[in-house]
């Protein structure tokens, strides 16, 4: 599970009623290991106090809000920080190809700065687009480095694009 600061759902009682699915038996059978990440460093983009994410020991605003919630998982979570991934030479080969494709492939490009847009005009995060872009970049390198043993949990359409 990527678990999105900034959606709703994944903090608080939305959060809550995920753990509960979770740990009901038709899934919980099913369930081998729950790795959280923790996605508010990525959030450094838009919201720039955190940048001091970037320790993985340092709590976040939305583990302190979810820590109870986590305690009842029945599975034991591993809880991830984004931080911790960045550094990683797969995500680094990830980061390059998404970069080098946003200024070669009009198409992904459009669809990035539509996106960025869209977060920009419905004021989801209120800052310049270029900021918005970054933030879209990483997302996107970062959740193609970890596609293959994730589930994503995710608030938007970027799987549309």
């Amino acid at each position: 599970m990527v678990i999105s600061y900034g959606c709703a759902s994944q903090t608080g009682e939305g959060f809550e009623e995920l753990i509960n699915t979770i740990n009901s038996e038709s899934i919980k059978r099913k369930v081998k290991k729950v790795n959280i990440t923790d996605t508010s460093y990525l959030y450094r983009h838009i919201i720039s106090q955190f940048s001091g994410f970037c320790d993985p020991n340092i709590p976040t605003e939305w583990y302190l809000k979810n820590k109870d919630a986590i305690g009842k998982l029945t599975i034991p979570p591993q809880l991830k920080s984004w931080a911790t991934g960045l550094d990683k030479d797969g995500f680094q080969n990830w980061y390059r190809q998404i970069k080098k494709d946003f200024f070669t492939d009009s198409k992904f490009k459009n669809a990035v700065i539509e996106l960025a847009m869209e977060f920009t005009t419905k004021s989801f995060y209120d800052v310049e687009i270029g900021r918005n872009i970054d933030f879209i970049l990483e997302e996107t390198a970062y959740t193609a480095f970890n596609l293959k043993a994730a589930n994503i949990v995710y608030p938007t359409g970027i799987s549309n694009y």
